[in-house]
């Protein structure tokens, strides 16, 4: 690990994302499988976070079961990812973090 991000600050986004999951009573991360995470964390990492951002869009728009659920990531987590400078950095750690949402908690 880099040592622009230190672990002391990646704990602290790690409790961040667990907090929003968890107090989001209408959503279920769990909905979504890895490949779908894993399909994600990587355009997250490859083409960066504004194109994940529009990639969740479209999602949004094609899939109405969950829609919602593309909504959040992308309102609630994506924000969280898009403006810590460290992860921007380090995309492969934001990358790590979208793949384990469903495991976070």
């Amino acid at each position: 690990m880099n040592s622009n991000l230190s672990v002391n600050s990646l704990d602290v986004l790690i409790e961040k994302i667990k907090n929003i999951i968890t107090n989001e009573k209408q959503i279920s991360i769990y909905e979504l499988k890895d490949t779908q995470l894993e399909e994600m964390g990587e355009i997250f990492e490859i083409y960066g976070p504004n194109m994940l951002e529009v990639f969740l869009r479209n999602k949004e728009r094609k899939e109405e079961k969950k829609s919602q659920l593309y909504k959040f990531i992308r309102e609630k987590i994506l924000p969280l990812l898009k403006n810590d400078p460290n992860i921007n950095k380090q995309r492969e750690i934001g990358r790590y973090l979208i793949k384990s949402l469903n495991k976070i908690l």
